[in-house]
């Protein structure tokens, strides 16, 4: 029976032991800052994401958009990366679980098969962020006919539904063998050429094809920008279009990037071409790719308004929780006229000034014009 431990792995022939060790403690401690990112950015963007919608019933929050549900499932699956590597983690360079892994077929599928489903969730994803994005831009005016909160559910649904397919299937057809390293030789080259291949093909060609025709869209909106600035609503709907298209060439460039050497060198592994350089080569490419659900959050929250709103309020609340200042933007940010509402708010008005509160922040809300819906406001 083979055993393996990074940790106590030897150099090949002309590799010191010391370089090699130094490389894989580094290596560690780059995947455990990285683990430690994704967990920590994505679970600010779900709870500030859950605040807004909580923040429905006081009427002092925006709408919870439907462009936000894909931005939530995003955030979710990222967050199950950051989980599915931290149990990676473990599991690879603690030698006693990485033994003990090498024995049990199930913990050695399930460690491989929880990347494979965060995995296939989030870049299927991206491939619906996309299609809402064509959707908002092509057929704005019939944005919110076409992509109604069932339709978005429904594909959010099926997100989950091909991750776990995909990740499933793994238990029934994979390459376990006893005693073995359990690296991603389980994983069968048919099982990679029919599932994994096609379905990232897919997505990527989901994307492509839908912010090439994003982009044409926006040349035509360019070349009528003198027509549109004499309007208020075309200036406005101008600068959000550029603002959706650069924020999705971040998220589509940061996939591509992170993800396609990975699987095509994943492919080449699987084909049998290996060595030590391509070993370690791989190892880095692995924490490459561990970086776009690092990103992801990041780049949602300083280019889509609805996320960025989010956070603000939700950051708002919990430094008012903690006393650092006075209370949220909302309260604020009331009309000069609703001073006795401000009152209220801020402590007084003796008892019962809190149900005097609810009522007043309600009938604000519902005193007040709704504004006009525009779909470019909803970036990414």
């Amino acid at each position: 029976m083979d055993t393996y431990c990074p940790l106590e792995a030897t150099g090949p022939a002309g590799v010191p032991d010391d370089a090699l060790r130094t490389f894989i403690v580094s290596k560690l401690a780059l995947d455990v800052t990285v683990c430690a990112l994704i967990l920590a950015g994505n679970a600010l963007t779900i709870c500030a994401l859950l605040h807004q919608r909580w923040c429905r019933r006081e009427t002092l929050c925006p709408r919870f958009k439907v462009s936000s549900l894909f931005v939530m499932n995003l955030a979710v699956a990222d967050f199950l990366i950051g989980c599915s590597v931290l149990f990676f983690l473990v599991s690879h360079y603690v030698c006693a679980i990485s033994e003990y892994m090498s024995r049990h077929r199930f913990f050695c599928l399930f460690k491989t098969a929880t990347f494979m489903f965060s995995g296939v969730i989030s870049v299927t994803t991206l491939a619906a962020i996309s299609i809402d994005r064509y959707v908002a831009v092509i057929h704005s005016l019939r944005y919110q006919e076409y992509m109604t909160r069932r339709r978005a559910c429904f594909i959010i649904a099926l997100t989950w539904l091909v991750g776990l397919l995909g990740a499933g299937s793994l238990f029934f057809w994979n390459h376990f063998e006893y005693g073995r390293p359990c690296l991603d030789t389980v994983i069968p080259r048919r099982h990679m050429a029919l599932i994994g291949v096609p379905m990232h093909v897919s997505v990527f060609t989901i994307i492509l094809v839908a912010h090439l025709r994003i982009r044409q869209e926006i040349k035509r909106m360019r070349a009528r920008r003198k027509v549109h600035e004499k309007s208020i609503w075309g200036a406005q709907v101008q600068r959000s279009s550029i603002k959706s298209m650069r924020a999705v060439v971040l998220v589509v460039g940061c996939y591509v990037v992170c993800y396609v050497p990975f699987m095509a060198l994943f492919g080449a592994r699987l084909m049998g071409l290996r060595g030590p350089g391509l070993d370690l080569a791989f190892q880095c490419l692995c924490s490459v790719a561990n970086l776009n659900p690092m990103l992801n959050p990041f780049i949602y929250s300083w280019k889509n308004a609805s996320v960025r709103t989010a956070l603000r309020q939700f950051m708002d609340k919990v430094m008012f929780l903690l006393g650092v200042h006075d209370g949220p933007d909302a309260i604020r940010k009331l009309p000069a006229g609703s001073s006795t509402t401000a009152t209220s708010l801020s402590g007084g008005g003796g008892s019962g000034s809190g149900v005097a509160v609810i009522s007043t922040a309600k009938h604000l809300a519902v005193a007040a014009p709704r504004e006009k819906y525009v779909p470019y406001e909803n970036v990414i």
